[in-house]
């Protein structure tokens, strides 16, 4: 089932699956720094299988890591650490995102851990694995 939210939102729900949101995130115009985005958002997962994968898929099931040796980044308002997550020692810088789950429209702060290099390590193969040349 879609329902169409006009000018908000778009919620998919599969029969016997989950359900998901999609906003378009549009960002002041003239911005030199920000792109409009679509955010994709998963908010109900319980019935998806344990084999469900994928760029999204890969993050729904609770995974160990551990995070030591903070101190300074290049950037001196952020922390850098080590992060060990799937056998991986990663570098991971502390910042500031926003989160539209609950609010799609303005989202909320959060703290969290940004993984440099795309993510290598992290996902599973390479970002551009994630990549859709085209959808139609």
């Amino acid at each position: 089932m879609m329902t169409i939210h006009r000018k908000r939102n778009l919620v998919v729900s599969v029969e016997d699956g989950g359900t998901f949101e999609v906003v378009l995130h549009r960002v002041w115009k003239g911005s030199a720094i920000h792109q409009a985005f679509l955010g994709f958002y998963v908010l109900d997962s319980h019935r998806m299988s344990a084999r469900t994968h994928g760029l999204l898929g890969q993050f729904f099931h609770p995974f160990d890591y551990k995070v030591f040796d903070l101190h300074p980044g290049s950037d001196p308002t952020k922390t850098d650490a080590t992060m060990v997550v799937k056998n991986q020692r990663l570098t991971v810088t502390r910042g500031l995102q926003k989160d539209f789950s609950k609010d799609p429209r303005h989202g909320a702060q959060v703290t969290c851990w940004f993984v440099h290099n795309n993510g290598a390590g992290l996902i599973d193969g390479v970002h551009t694995d994630y990549i859709v040349p085209a959808i139609f």
